[in-house]
């Protein structure tokens, strides 16, 4: 007999998947269009109720929509993913082994628009 496990999410996980899945969308989402993009195993109920959580936060507007409601970032996504990663780099093992490894993924473009940007940032 065989036992699936489902990986247990860390707190607060899902709901940051959420916001970066709606700060990513091109349009307002319905909630079958946030299950989708997350997790299509998660049941419509869960991340109907994350989407409220998230409203309630302030993380999130919600719009009527027929007889539903569309959900939106409310915040810009550079900003949704940017609040991540810092929240990724607090919760590290250390903080300089995350960023070396972070830059070790970045394409040769990224690291020349990051490292252009450090260097007038330092002006």
């Amino acid at each position: 007999m065989s036992v699936h496990r489902v990986r247990r999410r860390a707190h607060g996980e899902l709901e940051a998947e959420v916001t970066a899945a709606l700060a990513a969308a091109p349009h307002p989402a319905t909630v079958q269009e946030v299950q989708r993009s997350v997790d299509s195993d998660l049941s419509y109920n869960a991340v109907h109720t994350i989407l409220n959580r998230l409203v309630d936060k302030g993380l999130v507007d919600r719009a009527p929509a027929g007889r539903g409601h569309v959900y939106q970032s409310s915040q810009g996504a550079a900003e949704v993913i940017a609040a991540h990663m810092g929240a990724l780099l607090d919760r590290g093992p250390s903080r300089t082994e995350v960023l070396r490894s972070f830059l070790g993924t970045l394409s040769e473009q990224d690291e020349a628009l990051l490292r252009a940007w450090l260097d007038r940032r330092a002006c």
